[in-house]
């Protein structure tokens, strides 16, 4: 177990009960030497200071809090989509999205993507006063933290069109693109037109585009249902690829050795670092190149160099990538 209270805690955060805070996701980062947490309660997330990790029935690790993000007990600043920055402990900050102090509320699956991106979905609901802050409904949000400004800065997100008062996830893709999942809640459904009950969506961050959709279809009463949480839902989506990605291959000649690059992604997602094997082979089966490569965490492009015999391609080699767990992607190329 991790203890966090090893610095001071917030006034506001001590003696709260697990279900005043609702710790909804949880992740390691740096070789597992610190920890990123989301507060869907709390409308904030925290990184813990380095500590070492014990791991055993009865052992546990003390770290105390490195900052805040969002909250009446925030440490950054927080600077909104139109470049408008609100520093922690000023009126207006404190009376961000209705008073929360957070340009996010009732957020699930905060995720760090590297270099300072962390992928959320906004619900923007707050479960204390059951407000929706956001007047354009839920969203998939993107914010960069800055630590030498001691900053978030909301950077990108897509509105879900609707409300959604819990559940909902916000991924990167090895494209780029970003998946992610909601539903409508009942306020958010014309009470005399049937809808669906849950969506996936991947968006491109570039345009705003939709580029892959698929909707689920329940019986169509959550409008008029008494329940509040009726019919189906998804708490997060995750895309799992049949085999690992190999992108771009190109070959360059020279002298003493041609050279092969490309980027690779494994096929599924890692919070750290991964290791892996390449081979190139030719078309008569003959290995001309081999080594290992190292799969970058939260799918960041993974770029490789491969040396080759000159010559060594020029009829045609096959370039193979292969996880730990014996999955392999291959891509045909020419030097």
């Amino acid at each position: 177990h991790l203890n966090i209270s090893g610095g001071a805690l917030p006034i506001g955060w001590e003696n709260k009960a697990a279900v005043e805070i609702d710790v909804n996701h949880f992740q390691f980062d740096s070789e597992d030497s610190v920890a990123y947490m989301s507060f869907r309660d709390l409308n904030a997330f925290l990184k813990t200071e380095s500590f070492e990790l014990e791991i055993g029935e009865d052992s546990g690790t003390t770290a105390a809090i490195k900052w805040i993000a969002g909250s009446h007990n925030g440490s950054f600043a927080i600077v909104d989509l139109d470049g408008t920055r609100y520093e922690p402990g000023t009126p207006e900050y404190n009376g961000l999205y209705n008073g929360i102090g957070s340009l996010w509320a009732g957020h699930h699956n905060l995720e760090h993507y590297g270099n300072g991106e962390f992928m959320m979905f906004d619900n923007a609901y707050d479960d204390d006063s059951n407000m929706w802050p956001n007047p354009s409904g839920s969203r998939m949000l993107i914010v960069q933290v800055d630590e030498v400004d001691e900053s978030v800065t909301l950077v990108w997100e897509h509105s879900m069109g609707y409300n959604t008062s819990v559940f909902g996830d916000n991924d990167r893709l090895p494209t780029g693109n970003l998946l992610g999942c909601a539903w409508p809640h009942k306020s958010s459904i014309d009470t005399t037109e049937q809808t669906y009950d849950a969506e996936i969506v991947e968006v491109v961050r570039e345009t705003g585009d939709i580029a892959w959709n698929m909707k689920i279809w329940g019986d169509g009463t959550r409008s008029t249902n008494d329940q509040q949480i009726y019919g189906w839902m998804m708490y997060s989506v995750e895309r799992v690829y049949e085999e690992p990605i190999i992108i771009n291959p190109s070959c360059t000649t020279g002298s003493s050795a041609d050279t092969l690059t490309f980027d690779t992604f494994n096929n599924f997602k890692m919070a750290s670092d991964v290791a892996g094997e390449m081979t190139v082979v030719t078309a008569s089966g003959d290995k001309v190149a081999s080594g290992g490569i190292a799969w970058r965490a939260h799918w960041q492009s993974s770029p490789v160099e491969a040396k080759m015999w000159p010559g060594s391609c020029s009829d045609g080699c096959t370039v193979t990538v292969k996880n730990r767990v014996g999955e392999s992607g291959s891509a045909e190329f020419t030097c």
